[in-house]
């Protein structure tokens, strides 16, 4: 105790002054720390800590996969392997944060089978992540093309993006479906959950057409074939 009152003090965190050679920015900035501390309950505390462990294996095990051009194909293998046992644990992870089994709007609609639930939420976490994912290759496709390097910022929100994607995804999906039909039941998306396994298929797909992709004409095409598709999908669903 007498530890803790040395580094944060009653009178500091009560925003009295103090006497002494203390900078009014340390005092301030000490203050600030204390209150966010106390705010906080171990719960909040664990999942902080849990979401730092998301954000670093992200960082190990995805990002990777979106520094090419690689140096070699044993680098790309290794890299893309790395890729695909993050797709598969990751947005598990990410999935089990969200709580939702402590969300007052679930527990007012009195779900029938409350495993639907789950499985759809962990379905949106696979779906987000892939999303995410997806995105940030092709912007990386992008940069790449005209030659240019990321920065270590950028990397970073790389990693968040993909990250805060998956974990909204996973509150949505589920809550969409509730809205469409007025249930959970698994006839209704079940073929979403292929995205389960959507990491392994696109590691294959990359290694086989690596040099494609990284070319700067047959990648650019690529690129624009990908594009037109999604835009096309997008024209049906909304004339349907």
């Amino acid at each position: 105790k007498e530890e803790i009152k040395l580094l944060f003090p009653e009178s500091i965190s009560n925003e009295q002054k103090i006497e002494g050679p203390v900078p009014a920015w340390a005092e301030k900035s000490v203050s600030t720390i204390r209150k966010f501390t106390d705010s906080l309950s171990v719960w909040q505390f664990a999942r902080m800590i849990t979401f730092a462990w998301i954000f670093s294996l992200t960082y190990w095990w995805i990002l990777p996969s979106l520094q090419f051009p690689f140096s070699d194909e044993d680098i790309a293998i290794k890299k893309m392997c790395l890729y695909v046992i993050g797709t598969l644990f990751i947005p598990l992870a990410i999935g089990g944060m969200t709580n939702i089994k402590n969300n007052s709007y679930w527990k007012e609609q009195n779900i029938q089978k409350p495993i639907n639930l789950w499985l759809y939420m962990f379905q949106g976490a696979y779906v987000g992540f892939h999303v995410g994912y997806f995105f940030m290759f092709f912007l990386t496709l992008m940069l790449t093309q005209f030659n240019l390097q990321s920065a270590v910022w950028f990397e970073m929100i790389k990693i968040l993006f993909i990250i805060i994607v998956s974990y909204a995804s996973a509150q949505l999906v589920p809550y969409n479906l509730w809205r469409a039909y007025q249930r959970l039941e698994l006839k209704d998306g079940w073929i979403f959950f292929i995205f389960v396994i959507v990491g392994p298929a696109w590691a294959f797909f990359f290694l086989e057409y690596y040099e494609m992709l990284v070319s700067p004409i047959l990648g650019a095409v690529m690129m624009l074939i990908s594009i037109s598709i999604v835009i096309v999908i997008e024209i049906f669903k909304n004339h349907k």
